[in-house]
């Protein structure tokens, strides 16, 4: 079990390795004002932290650094909060006004957050234009596979994989038509528990099915709706990275040209202040870097999410406070908005 003691070691030297990016050694640590360990006892507590996995050795004869464990760890149970800065409180709300459209407000807090952190700033802003159901289309692929194929009044297609059954195509050719003559011009929010209760109803042979199929139906129509993503400081990822030829750096550029990649990467503990650190991520480009996120309200109905991605060890404190700041700003001002 973790002591005390390795517990306050193991913050010092993540500080110092958010601080520098150096590995920190036994004999550094002891000179740490106020220290009252030797040498040797912090290094023994260096020991059983590698031991924990909670940091490592990145070089032979070199200090220690932390796991992307330890890294978890500190955030999860060390985090301390910054002091409040008046100033920079000041600038977020001198620069974010109700003159401002909400796109632009937007555009303009994603910038604001790149110059005070240097790091790649982002925000969603949910979809208004629901999508309508044009057309549906059960069809069966194989004779294992079948496919609910979707389209919307954007001409957007959806191609939906179910769960095999026995109907054979002509069932499923009436069923894609009845569904579609109950749902057509219809968004999400329109399809009502009653008109499927009607259906069932009407169809008491195909309620199994119906009450498969209204659900994928429900979700479709979501995907089928675009979140509109705007990013700044794409380039700032290149300061942080350490790629060992252009292809590598290029990939993670064209990672965040690509609004789809972007928005599953944040597709994560909705509602909260998050964050993900290296591998936990899930991407391979991205497994020098943090995501740090939450969510603002666009409308009483509706929400976006405001993040920022910079290099694992960034100084995780100071980054949940300047997006709070600007969160709490933006939501404030577009409660006004919309009162």
């Amino acid at each position: 079990m973790i002591t005390s003691r390795q517990i306050e070691l193991l913050r010092l030297i993540v500080d110092a390795f958010i601080e520098t990016g150096l590995p920190v050694g036994s004999r550094t640590l002891s000179k740490q004002p106020k220290m009252p360990y030797s040498p040797a006892t912090i290094r023994n507590d260096m020991a059983d932290l590698e031991e924990f996995g909670l940091i490592i050795q990145p070089h032979v004869s070199a200090g220690r650094i932390p796991s992307q464990t330890g890294l978890r760890y500190y955030v999860d149970e060390l985090l301390q909060a910054v002091t409040r800065e008046a100033r920079i409180e000041e600038t977020v709300r001198s620069l974010l006004t109700k003159d401002l459209q909400q796109e632009a407000v937007l555009e303009k807090a994603i910038q604001l957050l790149r110059d005070l952190t240097g790091m790649t700033a982002l925000v969603t802003m949910p979809a208004f234009n629901k999508s309508k159901l044009v057309n549906l289309k059960l069809i069966r692929v194989d004779s294992t596979r079948l496919l609910m194929v979707l389209v919307s009044d954007a001409g957007d297609v959806r191609p939906i994989e179910l769960k095999n059954n026995n109907t054979d195509q002509a069932e499923l050719d009436q069923l894609s038509q009845i569904l579609l003559d109950k749902f057509l011009d219809q968004t999400i929010e329109q399809i009502s528990v009653r008109q499927v209760q009607q259906l069932k109803n009407e169809l008491p042979a195909s309620a199994e099915i119906i009450d498969y199929l209204i659900p994928k139906l429900r979700g479709g129509l979501k995907q089928l709706e675009k979140t509109h993503l705007m990013i700044c400081g794409i380039d700032q990822l290149l300061q942080y990275g350490s790629f060992s030829d252009m292809d590598e750096a290029m990939k993670l550029v064209q990672l965040f040209e690509t609004p789809e990649e972007v928005l599953k990467l944040i597709d994560f503990d909705k509602g909260l202040t998050a964050i993900r650190i290296g591998q936990e991520i899930g991407q391979e480009q991205l497994e020098q870097f943090s995501i740090v996120k939450t969510e603002y309200r666009y409308s009483p109905t509706e929400r976006g999410t405001i993040g920022l991605v910079g290099p694992i060890r960034m100084n995780y404190s100071k980054a949940i406070y300047l997006l709070e700041t600007v969160q709490a700003t933006i939501t404030q001002l577009f409660s006004g908005i919309h009162l």
